[in-house]
């Protein structure tokens, strides 16, 4: 069920179980059941029920496919503050399963604890406004003009077990145009 994201009529949705999850390494990830015989493909979103983002397919077999999950230092993700719109980069760790860090955000910013963090649509794997988490401390960075923000996660990644595979169907319309401009 997701009622948040600007426009649920070029999404592609489908329930699926967890099979498998890991929340305390530094690389974590997720089998769940579902896989190529049910169209999914590598670098598809994953949400929970709340709309709150759970990780990226990685690798998939026809009925199966793993995910590589938000809590996971070799993932960034794009993400911005919802009210401002400031955007950045938003990585893992590797201490708590809970907490995640927002980088690149300006100084300038009229960042508050509380303030909602989605996604920034920026990807063309994620659409934007899928929900984060929320702000609950941040601090100037030391010899630059960038914040330090800690993000709690909406996720409980010690206690999922099911979730919802969204693509963006015209992903692949997009990725046509702007190779184009790549060249």
């Amino acid at each position: 069920r997701i009622d948040k994201v600007e426009d649920l009529n070029s999404l592609f949705m489908m329930h699926t179980k967890i099979v498998r999850n890991s929340w305390n390494k530094k690389q974590n990830f997720m089998t769940i059941q579902a896989g190529e015989k049910d169209s999914i493909k590598s670098n598809m979103g994953i949400v929970n029920s709340d709309n709150s983002l759970v990780g990226i397919t990685y690798t998939t077999t026809d009925h199966f496919s793993t995910v590589i999950s938000l809590i996971n230092t070799d993932l960034m993700i794009s993400a911005k503050i919802k009210n401002l719109g400031h955007y950045g980069s938003l990585m893992w760790d590797g201490k708590h399963p809970n907490t995640m860090q927002l980088h690149d955000i300006p100084k300038h910013a009229k960042v508050e604890i509380g303030d909602t963090i989605v996604t920034s649509g920026y990807s063309n794997i994620l659409p934007a406004n899928i929900n984060i988490g929320v702000i609950t401390k941040y601090k100037p960075e030391k010899n630059t003009n960038f914040l330090n923000i800690s993000i709690d996660l909406f996720t409980d990644f010690t206690n999922i077990q099911s979730a919802y595979v969204v693509n963006p169907m015209w992903k692949f319309e997009r990725e046509i145009i702007e190779k184009k401009i790549n060249k």
